[in-house]
């Protein structure tokens, strides 16, 4: 007779498999880094580097500092124009990252900055998003 106790899987503590699957390999992460650093601004300062930390918390980093974005406790958000750029404003709880890109496209492999990066951070923020 077999023991249970010695052939139960350990418990396991890492993300469920849509985020690690999704994080680890950062299939869209190079183009939000790229846009970014481009033509991205935190808090009306050029981004100078965007990461993940971890697979639901990113670091948006300007001449300033870093601001660190926990995902899954981002609520919604209401991206608006002024001056020529999108304004997301991300609020984890802790903290308000205030993210903007031009409005208007930009030559490739820039694109239209907007529409890749609010993508970008709905996956983001849907994928680590709190469960019920």
């Amino acid at each position: 007779m077999r023991n249970a106790a010695a052939t139960a899987p350990a418990a396991d503590d890492s993300p469920p498999d849509d985020v690690r699957s999704s994080n680890n390999d950062q299939a869209g992460i190079p183009i939000l880094k790229t846009i970014l650093t481009k033509v991205g601004q935190r808090d009306g300062k050029s981004i100078t580097d965007f990461t993940l930390s971890s697979p639901c918390i990113s670091k948006i980093t300007t001449m300033d500092g870093t601001k660190t974005v926990n995902w899954s406790e981002v609520q919604d958000w209401a991206a608006r124009d002024e001056n020529e750029r999108t304004i997301i404003e991300l609020n984890d709880g802790h903290e308000t990252s205030v993210v903007s890109v031009p409005t208007k496209p930009q030559p490739e492999p820039i694109g239209n900055a907007f529409a890749r990066v609010e993508g970008g951070f709905i996956v983001l923020a849907e994928t680590c998003a709190k469960k019920p």
